[in-house]
């Protein structure tokens, strides 16, 4: 009978040092999200003086877990667990048990049932860059600072291309090019799309290279920076848009676990700023231009399936979308988000 914390303790072991190619491999930023798991089910482990095994979890004892791990929340911070983050630990844990019943351990409750799911219930706030902001960011003298530098990197290069921050940090691997159509060449760059797991090798866009784009690379020896992890860009980007005084009043909405009022707060913009609201200003910011949503979606929202009858018939290639993007962008004349 095999304690849950401990068979995790083995399984990142284990998986985070697979190869990157074999199936099953963890990434130093999953094998911390687990080892975080660990944690928790140890400090529940010492204070019900317990442990939490496979072969004798109840499903009392699995919803007193998220409930323990809540208190201990409030205790530590004053507030409660969001219901997204409990929702990130049950998503956790029920990963955790598929690789448990892939290796043949028993387990005591039907863990995948219905009953048994957390929802998801994101704290919902709108923000993006504007126009004027996004000129701030471009004029930004980052000489001083390393961070700086490194965070207004990634907010032009993302908010030019409305690239993911799972992309971003893989976007020095790839190399820009010139594409020709109809005896036209175009600046572009191909990528992965790495939307989840399971369209990882499928998932693929050619993105052109916008004027601020293009003077990053200019800089940078014709290539793409490399970015550190993703916690740590989270970090500067925020930091570098205080240091920018990004204060717009934002409104912020949170549902706790276990509580039934949503929390309304007011909160400036770049404390809630986040990487993903760079992709955010990319969409908006076309889309108030005028710009098409079928000539976005495929560089923000490339498809494997055709939505529609007509979808199948379309035989339009990367490069073709890609110079209609380019078309576009050019007959609206922006100041910032032109080719």
């Amino acid at each position: 009978n095999i304690g849950i914390a401990d068979y995790i303790e083995k399984l990142i072991s284990k998986r985070t040092n697979l190869s990157d190619t074999e199936t099953g491999y963890w990434d130093t930023s999953t094998g911390n999200q687990y080892l975080a798991v660990v944690n928790r089910l140890k400090r529940y482990d010492l204070h019900k003086k317990t442990t939490l095994t496979f072969g004798d979890i109840t499903e009392e004892q699995y919803w007193d877990y998220f409930k323990t791990i809540n208190d201990f929340q409030k205790e530590d911070t004053t507030n409660y667990y969001s219901q997204t983050t409990i929702n990130k630990e049950f998503r956790s844990l029920r990963a955790v048990f598929n690789c448990a019943k892939e290796d043949n351990v028993k387990i005591n409750i039907e863990y995948s049932k219905k009953s048994l799911k957390i929802a998801t219930s994101k704290a919902t706030y709108e923000t993006y860059l504007n126009e004027e902001q996004l000129n701030k960011v471009l004029e930004a003298d980052t000489s001083h600072s390393k961070e700086f530098h490194h965070a207004r990197n990634y907010i032009i290069l993302s908010s030019f291309t409305g690239l993911r921050i799972g992309d971003m940090i893989h976007l020095h691997e790839v190399t820009p090019e010139i594409v020709t159509h109809d005896s036209k060449k175009y600046n572009c760059f191909t990528t992965r799309i790495r939307k989840s797991r399971e369209n990882a090798h499928e998932l693929i866009a050619t993105i052109p290279i916008l004027q601020p784009v293009k003077k990053i690379l200019e800089s940078n020896n014709n290539q793409f920076p490399k970015f550190t992890s993703e916690p740590n860009i989270r970090k500067v980007v925020k930091k570098f848009l205080k240091h920018l005084k990004f204060e717009n009043e934002v409104i912020q909405k949170t549902k706790y676990y276990l509580v039934d009022e949503v929390k309304v707060e007011k909160k400036k913009q770049h404390e809630l700023f986040s990487p993903h609201d760079c992709r955010r200003t990319f969409i908006t910011n076309l889309k108030q231009l005028g710009i098409q949503n079928d000539t976005i979606e495929p560089i923000t929202h490339p498809k494997i399936k055709s939505a529609s009858i007509l979808d199948s018939y379309d035989k339009s290639t990367l490069n073709d979308k890609a110079v209609k993007f380019i078309k576009q962008v050019k007959s609206k004349k922006s100041t910032l988000f032109k080719y």
